[in-house]
């Protein structure tokens, strides 16, 4: 352990274990707060694995922002299609009715589709241009993150008009994509921040025309990293 963790209990980060920590210097306490957190992501965790995992779990390159906006609403009924499998297969094969991934690297693809689950179809192509015909669903989510020219698909999605959702990871450098999202009518909620495994800050964006596709919250769930508030009196019905 790389630092000394602060003793919660009942919810108070203030208790008598911790003033002597916090007397002797309360930057480094502080510190140790936010470590804390980070933990609770899984960036120490991928840090000694190489790999994006949490808890053991394997996790989607995209933003904490993101994530946490996905892990706290409901897409227990979407069919997510994705173009570029990996991590992500396995991750939100837990969280939507169904996923149909698309892989352009043969090797890759051996490898993982023995570890799929039954609610993955799972596809090779030798191109991702044209991109494939995808049965539409009531409630699609498509993510856009695979190593190739990403205008071109998201070009192709816009002109076939299936696309309810669509997500775009590292939009903050694919501006020409955006703009053309925008352009053609779609309305871009922006998630800024970090991502396991890397050392600088970027984009994964959400772009959708009608608000009635977006997923309801989910206020059953709660992320590792909330607050533990009990009877917030700004809150009260």
């Amino acid at each position: 352990m790389y630092y000394k963790k602060l003793d919660i209990k009942d919810g108070d980060p203030a208790g008598e274990s911790n003033l002597e920590l916090l007397r002797l210097n309360y930057k480094w306490a502080e510190l140790a707060a936010r470590i804390d957190v980070l933990e609770k992501r899984g960036i120490l965790e991928s840090c000694e694995t190489g790999l994006p995992t949490k808890n053991g779990q394997p996790q989607p390159l995209l933003t904490f922002s993101f994530m946490d906006y996905f892990e706290t609403h409901d897409f227990s009924e979407y069919q997510f299609i994705e173009f570029g499998s990996g991590n992500s297969t396995l991750y939100f094969a837990k969280f939507c009715k169904k996923v149909c991934s698309f892989e352009q690297n043969f090797n890759w693809y051996n490898q993982l589709k023995t570890k799929l689950p039954n609610n993955v179809e799972y596809t090779y192509l030798n191109d991702y241009h044209p991109l494939p015909k995808v049965r539409h669903d009531p409630l699609n989510v498509t993510l856009v993150d695979f190593a190739g020219i990403r205008f071109r698909a998201v070009k192709q999605l816009i002109d076939e008009g299936e696309t309810d959702l669509l997500i775009l990871d590292n939009s903050d450098v694919s501006p020409n994509s955006t703009k053309l999202l925008l352009e053609s009518g779609y309305k871009e909620i922006t998630f800024w921040g970090g991502k396991l495994t890397e050392h600088y800050e970027s984009c994964t964006s959400l772009f959708f025309k009608n608000v009635d596709v977006l997923p309801k919250r989910n206020f059953r769930k709660q992320l590792l990293t909330t607050r533990n508030v009990i009877g917030n009196l700004y809150d009260k019905p």
